[in-house]
């Protein structure tokens, strides 16, 4: 009698074919690069996200820095703010050399100008004193710093504030009326504008706009210290061009 160990089960067939591997349609490969680059899409923005709000936080710093040195040095000038604008140029951000600015203790550290496209970042000495008496810097001094009547913001337009921007105790119906009162000279005058440092937002034709933080080519805002010490962001809802000059320049705060 035959043993029946041999035999195949009921239901079971003897192949010699090998067990067929399991493959990825195409429709399953296209939802996986999907998945990937969501992820990858996710990544990015979060990681863009999270450098725009590093940047913001250097740049307030960086601020701080250059009103303490401004106010110190005004500290010793009768209350006065420092004279550190370039004398031959419309810009509230072009400045002084250095040696004249150091001794305000005012440093490249805190005070430089980005390669044209980048945001943020290290600073790029190679700009800084592109010229032997003037510097372009990421940061606008508003100090009515001129001794002379040939100050940046007498060769362009002060746009004057808004009543409920207006700080100062003069009456707002009067102080509008004297456009030498747009920036103040020390840290106890009335002015238009309270603004002493602020970070860069400048449109200028034929070049991209020019600010610390920005999403797709546009600034998100900018961070502002007034001469009373406090600072705030100005998102870019609040922010408004104050200042214009020839060759369509416009400076934002």
């Amino acid at each position: 009698m035959k043993s029946n160990l041999l035999r195949p089960l009921p239901g079971i067939r003897n192949s010699t074919h090998k067990p067929r591997l399991a493959a990825f349609t195409l429709v399953e490969l296209l939802v996986v690069v999907v998945i990937v680059i969501v992820l990858a899409t996710i990544t990015f923005s979060v990681s863009q996200s999270a450098r725009r709000s590093a940047i913001k936080v250097s740049d307030m710093s960086n601020l701080r820095g250059l009103a303490t040195a401004s106010m110190a040095a005004g500290a010793d000038s009768a209350g006065r703010f420092p004279n550190v604008h370039s004398a031959n140029n419309s810009a509230p951000y072009y400045l002084l050399a250095r040696d004249i600015l150091e001794s305000y203790g005012i440093f490249k550290e805190s005070c430089y100008i980005k390669d044209a496209k980048a945001q943020g970042g290290a600073p790029n000495y190679d700009f800084w004193f592109k010229f032997s008496n003037q510097t372009p810097t990421h940061y606008c001094y508003f100090a009515k710093d001129a001794p002379t009547g040939n100050s940046w913001f007498q060769r362009g337009t002060v746009t004057p504030p808004s009543k409920s921007e207006y700080r100062g105790s003069i009456p707002y119906d009067e102080i509008i009326k004297d456009p030498s009162k747009a920036f103040a000279r020390g840290a106890t005058d009335d002015a238009w504008y309270s603004v002493l440092w602020a970070g860069i937002c400048r449109d200028y034709p034929g070049s991209e706009q020019l600010a610390a933080v920005k999403k797709d080519g546009e600034a998100l805002g900018v961070n502002v210290m007034y001469i009373d010490g406090s600072a705030k962001w100005v998102d870019k809802k609040q922010m408004k061009p104050r200042y214009s000059a020839s060759g369509g320049l416009k400076v934002y705060w």
